[in-house]
């Protein structure tokens, strides 16, 4: 992004925020699996307590979230990618945000995620899923202060879009609208991991 006119960095940015909306389309995908699964074979809380993280409820709600930063890293894509114009940045304004690796061994696929939801809950399932769903809170945490940082460049540096066209995808309010649907995504996996955590202590 520091320097978008350089030989092949457009189509390098374009295919990385490709690859992030894929991501995060894999993920409306798995929530939406998960939903499913609440519904085929509801918990006590969907009665007890609608809405509550272990409920069907909950995962459509991360579903849309996804779907909706899913979009939103679409947009970028094709703005590198020659659908709209990217405005140049300096790269003292962007950190290079160290990659979840040591959380991201404790995502599941979503095979053994929806075997373990569909299941039934014993302690140890519990516990798998809340450090599932406490990995994924870590990603997703890394990747909204990924989106700030870039919010951050695009104000250190304004581009023509800006003015001419605030909130397009080349522009600051783009990357914080990403980072706050990302952010929200992250409190939802959290909760998730909270939940599956008490009832793993019988609470």
């Amino acid at each position: 992004m520091a320097a978008p006119d350089a030989p092949g960095a457009r189509a390098r940015l374009a295919t990385h925020f490709g690859a992030v909306a894929a991501d995060y389309d894999a993920q409306a995908r798995e929530h939406r699996a998960t939903a499913k699964s609440y519904r085929r074979a509801p918990t006590g809380s969907e009665s007890k307590r609608p809405t509550a993280p272990d409920t069907a409820v909950h995962c459509d709600r991360l579903a849309d979230r996804a779907a909706d930063a899913a979009t939103e890293a679409r947009a970028l894509a094709a703005a590198y990618g020659g659908g709209t114009p990217a405005v140049q940045v300096p790269s003292p304004g962007i950190k290079n945000t160290a990659p979840v690796t040591s959380a991201s061994a404790e995502i599941l696929g979503p095979t053994d995620l929806r075997r373990l939801v569909e299941g039934s809950p014993t302690p140890a399932s519990h516990a798998r899923l809340a450090r599932h769903y406490l990995a994924l809170s870590t990603k997703l945490d890394a990747d909204a202060r990924e989106h700030r940082d870039l919010a951050a460049a695009y104000r250190a540096a304004p581009g023509a879009s800006d003015a001419k066209r605030p909130g397009a995808p080349d522009t600051a309010v783009h990357c914080e609208r990403l980072a706050e649907r990302v952010s929200r995504m992250a409190a939802e996996a959290r909760a998730l991991a909270s939940s599956h955590a008490q009832q793993q202590g019988g609470r």
